[in-house]
């Protein structure tokens, strides 16, 4: 009788354990979904303070490489990190966030983002962090931005390289008489991005490596520094090489 009796006890003791450990489960579980909804409620809401336009899409093509570049304006909110994506005629998309952009700054996006068709459309959206940045919302898109070829080129003696230096580069290297022409400012030699001394289609694959990794770099294509002796270019291939640059040149 004693040990059926204490046998009702423990099993008293284990359904009571059971229950409220069950109790305990189903508290969690609702308490972290009432939490998890309320900060995303805040999120939305945090949304709704936002907003980002973007006002230009301009992309340059050299052969079959394509390069995408716009400006993009946080118009209201606290800052933010903005999402951007780029649209292509041929079914494929390129997603990139953004550093945070300061409420009424205007952003050029560098550097510019390599796709693998035309870009039709681009949208950019703000983005809203949980309050421990373990989750993300993107905020709902500003409307479409139709991406044009790029209409009035750049300068190659300008810094950075970008989009709408892709213009006169090419024609440095086809048309260099029209170049000279075009840009009297601005030496051909400054699509010498290989450093060799010559401006021909050896210079291509330096001058994407420019373009895709955004160097920051000095005059003449930011990557040649030409010795009054011919032939005697001293050739930077990193950032880490601006220490080099001559000052007057820089900024």
């Amino acid at each position: 009788m004693k040990k059926r009796g204490l046998s009702n006890v423990i099993a008293t003791v284990l359904i009571i354990f059971l229950v409220l450990l069950g109790i305990i489960l189903v508290w969690v579980y609702f308490n972290s979904s009432i939490t998890q909804s309320s900060e995303r409620i805040e999120m939305q809401e945090r949304c709704y303070a936002l907003d980002t336009e973007l006002q230009s899409c301009e992309y340059g093509k050299l052969q079959d490489i394509i390069f995408v570049s716009g400006l993009v304006k946080h118009k209201r909110g606290s800052p933010t990190n903005i999402r951007l994506a780029f649209y292509a005629e041929d079914g494929s998309s390129v997603i990139r966030d953004l550093q945070p952009i300061e409420v009424l700054e205007s952003k050029k996006i560098l550097p510019p983002t390599r796709m693998t068709g035309i870009p039709v459309y681009a949208i950019a959206s703000p983005i809203v962090y949980s309050r421990d940045e373990s989750g993300n919302l993107v905020c709902p898109i500003s409307k479409k931005m139709i991406c044009n070829e790029v209409a009035i080129p750049g300068n190659l003696c300008e810094i950075p390289t970008s989009v709408e230096d892709i213009g006169p580069f090419v024609i440095a290297l086809t048309q260099p008489l029209n170049y000279t022409m075009q840009f009297p400012n601005c030496p051909k030699n400054s699509a010498d991005f290989n450093c060799d001394g010559e401006v021909n289609i050896f210079d291509i694959d330096k001058f994407v490596t420019v373009i895709e990794s955004g160097w920051v770099l000095c005059n003449q294509s930011m990557i040649c520094d030409y010795d009054p002796a011919p032939g005697n270019q001293s050739c930077w291939d990193s950032p880490e090489s601006l220490q080099y640059c001559n000052t007057t040149l820089c900024v």
